[in-house]
């Protein structure tokens, strides 16, 4: 009797700690109850080797678009919705697949979910002729999720009429015509002398450019059909960059190497070639897109000579470069601090702009302040001095005269330009607790975003929680945006992309010299009706 009791009591308990979801589905046009949405929660552990238990729930929207499921275990479940022509439509700060997380016992209710109608998008793909292309592939890649896994949101092929059809979520996107082989007859190659061609055709995007930094991105609303969106494509012809690399000791140009780079969102690659006598190098059969150049020759000293980086795009024609090659300029400059005398061990150090270029530079801070940078290859650099610690902060950068805080400095004519930093000892600090919208504090690790200017990262600071706890030191003063968010509700961020919206609604704090602020702070939600 004890034991059937006991089994009884612990029934009851797990009972008790399950949790439920429910709330309604709408139009997000209309507003109105949209009926028959299939609604899933998933747990990540039902793609694994070892499914958990319970791993799948579901529900489906009645006529007045109420939906509810019940005795779910307590965990964090991506939520789905699907009813035909219409899409759960991500906001510029949530992913596609939203993540909900339910505590034991929590009953979540009034939980909205609106669903997009599907956006559309038509045209035709045609020849250098102007005639139809039939069976190609013609897809959308979305500008608000360029990562590679989830590009290809929307796909077709053209008909016979060259014309295709997407339907999809609504938003802003690049539309991509797939390259082919044209297929000959009878598979036999053909002999030509008018100078016509049976090169492959190129991958194009609309309107019809090759280099995909020239694509124009069109943008579709909910329940819009974007017609004419017609793409010309063309053969693709090799593409060549070629040039000269001038400079380094007499003779020594067959020991030089040039260094090509492709980088363009989902693609990187990167090719080497030698440096004939004259100087002269060439990189044939290339795609059309946007590439960086660098020549580089090692001396006996154990040191190189490098040329400043050379960004070239090319799309029908070939291109042409120069580059020099230097052993870099001297860089000197100072560090002042207000009030006080330079850390005993401060470092001035030089990161390139851009990740292809130049090896980073440093130099120590004498006691005087003063500092020299030697061999800085002519370019863009951002500039950092470690290691500040208690409240110090960069007050001041000026090079030859110009304020440039918060820009990239352009050390272009290094040798004539100085570089002078103030520091000052006494910034702001902000410190507080991150909690749930209970007010309990959150098991979650959290990402913290001090952001001067909501649109450019290099005036954002960052800081990771420690038990619910955060701190920043050494603000400079004045007004910021200030938010936290749990990573993982927005698709485990990667990058600092999807937060600019967050950032742009965040609650403003000004900073003083000085101050001392506390502010606790909620996790930033994303959109959950999934409207923009």
């Amino acid at each position: 009797m004890r034991l059937a009791l006991l089994a009884l009591l612990m029934s009851v308990c797990l009972c008790a700690q399950q949790a439920s979801l429910e709330g309604t589905t709408v139009d997000s046009l209309t507003g109105k109850p949209l009926a028959g949405v299939h609604i899933s929660l998933i747990s990540p552990g039902v793609d694994s080797d070892v499914p958990e238990p319970d791993d799948a729930y579901g529900a489906i929207s009645n006529p007045e678009g109420h939906y509810s499921i019940g005795n779910i275990r307590p965990g964090t479940f991506l939520l789905r919705s699907q009813h035909n022509g219409y899409v759960y439509v991500s906001g510029k700060d949530s992913p596609a697949i939203p993540a909900v997380t339910l505590k034991p016992g929590e009953h979540n209710t009034g939980f909205k979910i609106a669903m997009a109608p599907e956006a559309i998008i038509t045209g035709r793909v045609t020849d250098e002729f102007g005639d139809p292309i039939e069976g190609v592939g013609v897809q959308a890649i979305s500008i608000a999720d360029p990562q590679p896994d989830n590009i290809s949101l929307l796909r077709d092929d053209t008909d016979e009429r060259g014309e295709y059809r997407l339907t999809g979520p609504p938003g802003r996107y690049y539309i991509e015509v797939s390259g082919w082989t044209p297929t000959l007859r009878d598979g036999i190659p053909e002999i030509r002398t008018d100078g016509s061609s049976t090169a492959p055709m190129a991958n194009t995007y609309y309107p019809g450019t090759l280099a995909t930094e020239r694509a124009k991105a069109v943008e579709v609303a909910p329940g819009q059909e974007l017609t004419g969106i017609d793409v010309h494509v063309a053969h693709r012809r090799s593409i060549k960059i070629s040039g000269t690399v001038t400079g380094g000791p007499p003779g020594k140009l067959p020991d030089a190497t040039v260094t090509i780079r492709l980088r363009h969102a989902n693609q990187e690659a990167h090719d080497i070639t030698g440096v004939n006598a004259d100087g002269t190098f060439a990189f044939t059969d290339l795609a059309p897109s946007e590439y960086h150049l660098q020549a580089s020759l090692s001396m006996p000293d154990g040191n190189s000579l490098l040329s400043p980086l050379v960004k070239v795009t090319v799309e029908n024609d070939d291109a042409t470069v120069t580059l020099p090659l230097t052993a870099g300029e001297t860089v000197a400059g100072t560090v002042r601090v207000e009030g006080s005398s330079p850390g005993p061990d401060w470092v001035v150090r030089l990161a390139p702009a851009d990740y292809d270029g130049t090896a980073p530079k440093a130099a120590e801070v004498g006691p005087d302040g003063s500092f020299i940078l030697e061999r800085v290859i002519p370019g863009p650099y951002r500039l950092q001095i470690d290691p500040l610690q208690g409240d110090d902060y960069v007050k001041s950068v000026r090079l030859g005269g110009t304020e440039v805080l918060d820009r990239d400095l352009d050390l272009t004519n290094a040798a004539n330009q100085t570089l002078h930093v103030t520091i000052d000892r006494n910034g702001g600090e902000i410190s507080g607790v991150v909690a749930d919208k209970e007010g309990q504090r959150s098991p979650a690790r959290g990402l913290i975003v001090l952001a001067a200017d909501p649109n450019s990262f290099s005036t954002w600071r960052t800081t990771q929680t420690t038990r619910a706890q955060f701190s920043l030191h050494g603000i400079r003063p004045g007004k910021y945006k200030l938010f936290a968010v749990d990573s993982f509700q927005f698709g485990n961020l990667t990058s600092l992309d999807p937060l600019k919206g967050i950032a742009a609604r965040a609650q403003e704090i000004e900073i003083q010299q000085g101050d001392r602020l506390t502010h606790n702070l909620t996790f930033a939600e994303r959109d959950k009706t999934g409207a923009k």
